[in-house]
């Protein structure tokens, strides 16, 4: 689950978090082979550990969320999601979410947290 922090410590009450499935992270996993390396940071995420994104990390989930949504998300043909099957969809969806976090957190001078199933 991904959410806006501080730090580790904070445990403020979150108006916003993410839930990373896991049927996501496969997809993601299996089917970035080229662009693995530069999106290793999502991608090879461990889905057990907790994990604060540091400032730089932020920004690049940011960009990772365009490289992916470009992709596998038809960003030049925008109607053909409609009738993408429900995966690419909910791909789609999480990566706008997550995007959508990045930048509020850069502007809030905060960090993105992910908490593991641990």
């Amino acid at each position: 689950m991904f959410l806006i922090r501080n730090d580790l410590i904070d445990s403020s009450d979150q108006e916003e978090t993410l839930i990373y499935p896991d049927h996501l992270q496969i997809f993601l996993y299996r089917n970035a082979e080229v662009i693995k390396h530069r999106c290793a940071l999502l991608i090879q995420l461990d889905e057990y550990e907790d994990k604060l994104f540091k400032p730089t990390e932020v920004l690049e989930l940011l960009g990772i969320c365009e490289v992916l949504s470009h992709r596998h998300c038809f960003p030049h043909e925008p109607w053909k999601l409609k009738s993408a099957d429900s995966l690419i969809q909910d791909l789609h969806y999480f990566l706008q979410k997550l995007k959508s976090m990045c930048i509020q957190a850069v502007y809030q001078d905060r960090l993105i947290f992910f908490q593991g199933l641990s």
